[in-house]
């Protein structure tokens, strides 16, 4: 069974229904959690959503702590942490491949944990995924990815 790690932007997306992104995002997360693939999700991926949510998209709190308790609820997700060897490996790899450590972070852990691709709106992954043996997927058309700039302005 392919396994997918998703990353802080497709998670987000997939909570904010009125986001440019979420008709694109949610067959793709949904089916993850129909238990076509394993999903994979780093553990403390559901707070820093919330800062997204409220911080970044000025969502109210309370609606912004609903939809992520209510996503918490699906028992198909597999979350994930990072060991010392993840931490090392992510910093090795932001040395090799020359990218910031936070992004080489996820590629670490995609591969700790047996990922066969990343989930992501993330471009910039699209070379990293390729360097390290991963599929990169990104279910957002480019024309509706251009529409993010102007991301929460547009609610």
């Amino acid at each position: 069974m392919k396994s997918k790690l998703i990353d802080l932007n497709i998670l987000a997306i997939f909570l904010v229904e009125d986001h440019p992104g979420h008709r694109h995002v949610e067959p793709a997360i949904s089916s993850g959690l129909a238990g076509e693939y394993r999903l994979l999700m780093p553990d403390q991926l559901p707070l820093r959503a919330r800062w997204v949510l409220t911080k970044r998209w000025e969502i109210d709190r309370k609606e912004a702590d609903r939809a992520i308790e209510d996503f918490l609820e699906h028992r198909r997700v597999r979350y994930v942490g990072a060991s010392r060897a993840t931490m090392q490996r992510s910093f090795e790899m932001a040395r090799l491949l020359r990218h910031d450590v936070y992004d080489t972070f996820y590629l670490a852990l995609a591969k700790d944990h047996g990922a066969t691709s990343l989930l992501t709106t993330d471009r910039d992954f699209r070379t990293l995924c390729k360097k390290v043996d991963l599929e990169y997927e990104n279910p957002v058309p480019e024309e509706v990815l251009r529409r993010f700039e102007g991301f929460p302005k547009t609610r």
